[in-house]
């Protein structure tokens, strides 16, 4: 069965549609936060199975990403659900976008493996600012 073809129209509203998901508010306060939690990943170093370790400062993906929302590095610790604590959008954007390069269930255990360097994370971190919302 032969497929029609696809309009150059569709095509270009389709792509204008796309780009506009970018000139959005909800993309820069997501963008910055992950600016944030970089600058955090970058100066603390890399933690590996904690949130946080108290002896030299490192901390992990999730927790570089809490801390810069504004929230302990271990919400849990604190009594805190993260994904329910309203005005974060930014957060959850931001965990969405990091998704798309490490797959959510898995943010924790790719911080986990051996070999991981804070670089990494950073890198990754800035890479998610380039995801759609």
């Amino acid at each position: 069965m032969l497929m029609k073809p696809i309009k150059t129209e569709t095509c270009v509203a389709a792509l204008e549609a796309y780009f506009k998901a970018y000139d959005n508010p909800r993309v820069e306060a997501r963008n910055a936060l992950l600016d944030r939690a970089a600058n955090v990943m970058g100066q603390r170093g890399l933690a590996q199975q904690t949130f946080e370790n108290l002896a030299d400062g490192s901390i992990c993906t999730m927790g570089c990403l809490f801390l810069a929302a504004g929230l302990p590095a271990n919400p849990y610790a604190a009594g805190l659900n993260p994904y329910l604590v309203l005005g974060l959008q930014d957060l959850r954007d931001a965990v969405s976008a990091l998704g798309y390069l490490v797959p959510f269930p898995q943010i924790c255990a790719w911080n986990n493996e051996p070999g991981r360097t804070k670089e990494d994370v950073v890198n990754a971190l800035l890479a998610a600012k380039g995801q759609p919302i």
